[in-house]
């Protein structure tokens, strides 16, 4: 995202109105610096108001009608429908990348048969996709995954 922050920093700059939109309780570095010079900031969560002050103003996060959908849908043992879906955001992805790298042989042990679809960034997808290969766990890993939505209504635990 720090490739957008001139284009935000020169429409400030020029009196255009500007604002972000900070999906996370943490916002990252190019929203934190643009933070001084946008008209407003939209937010997730409280937790971010401390980075914006009276800028900052809480409407939760935008979803799309797709993922409205699935809520309708009926929940199911995840251990017996076998698909859990994995997924970090910007701040958190690298914790949970090791986190279930460390769990894999354990989880392997206990649900045989168990499918991952894990969605690592691409600087953990190295490291995840042989940690699932050592503990003999068949996981599906991408840096990104498109169609998160249907990734989701095909899990049986997100």
């Amino acid at each position: 995202m720090l490739f957008r922050s001139p284009v935000v920093l020169v429409a400030a700059l020029r009196g255009i109105p500007t604002m972000l939109l900070e999906q996370n309780a943490m916002p990252g570095l190019t929203n934190r610096l643009l933070a001084r010079v946008v008209r407003a900031a939209a937010l997730t969560y409280d937790d971010a108001h401390g980075y914006f002050g009276r800028k900052g103003f809480v409407t939760g996060n935008p979803v799309r009608p797709e993922f409205i959908a699935m809520a309708d849908s009926q929940m199911s043992d995840p251990i017996a429908d076998g698909r859990v879906l994995i997924l970090g955001g910007s701040q958190g992805a690298h914790a949970i990348n090791v986190a279930m790298v460390a769990a894999a042989a354990e989880l392997g042990r206990r649900c045989p048969g168990l499918e991952i679809v894990h969605q690592t960034g691409a600087r953990d997808l190295d490291a995840v996709r042989e940690g699932y290969a050592r503990a003999g766990v068949v996981a599906r890993t991408a840096a990104f995954l498109d169609g998160v939505a249907s990734e989701m209504n095909a899990a049986s635990l997100v």
